[in-house]
């Protein structure tokens, strides 16, 4: 099984991105599971059978948020195997600290990889160092892969000095630039390996 962990301002697409991956994945008749940890403007269609949601929604995110999602994973796990995770991360979640619990509380036996994904909103993002808070940053730095999302709505010039701020924060992450409004977007890319 393969991990991703989403992470993300609200707002910069982990919903939707989550969506089209596991529609993606579907088509090619992997079993998936998502849990998610906030309640987003974009809501999961969970009426499929080799899709699997569980919730992990916490009032007190800083109290219970790790704990919850552990837990969901635990859960889920235990009920049916799973070809592909997908966590949505809350926004000031810090999914560096949700893969060290995996690692620290799971039998990781079967999983083949945990990597974490942060999504970029870049119609509200400044790439200037004053300007981003400190949680954002942090996240930025332990991604493996970052993602410039809603790049359609955005100026290249803009989406280059995004991609410039990234580097300099994060030399060794993937970055990619992608918009959710397009809807036959081969989402190969996404993955480590061929699927």
């Amino acid at each position: 099984m393969d991990i991703y962990l989403i992470g993300g301002f609200k707002g910069s697409g982990k919903t939707s991105l989550i969506s089209k991956l596991t529609s993606y994945l579907t088509k090619k008749q992997f079993n998936i599971g998502v849990i998610y940890t906030e309640l987003g403007e974009v809501k999961y269609n969970e009426m499929n059978d080799n899709i699997s949601f569980k919730s992990a929604v916490s009032d007190c995110v800083s109290c219970t948020y790790r704990y919850d999602t552990v837990n969901a994973i635990s859960d889920m796990y235990g009920k049916k195997s799973f070809d592909f995770l997908f966590i949505e991360v809350a926004g000031i979640g810090n999914p560096e600290t949700v893969k060290n619990d995996i690692y620290e509380h799971i039998n990781t036996e079967n999983i083949n990889l945990i990597s974490l994904i942060y999504l970029i909103d870049s119609t509200n993002f400044i790439p200037e160092y004053d300007k981003v808070p400190s949680f954002m940053l942090s996240q930025m730095i332990s991604s493996d892969t970052i993602i410039i999302n809603k790049s359609d709505e955005v100026s290249e010039t803009e989406t280059n000095e995004i991609n410039k701020f990234i580097k300099t924060l994060n030399s060794s992450c993937h970055i990619f630039t992608h918009s959710n409004k397009f809807e036959n977007l081969d989402l190969g890319w996404f993955f480590s390996k061929d699927i």
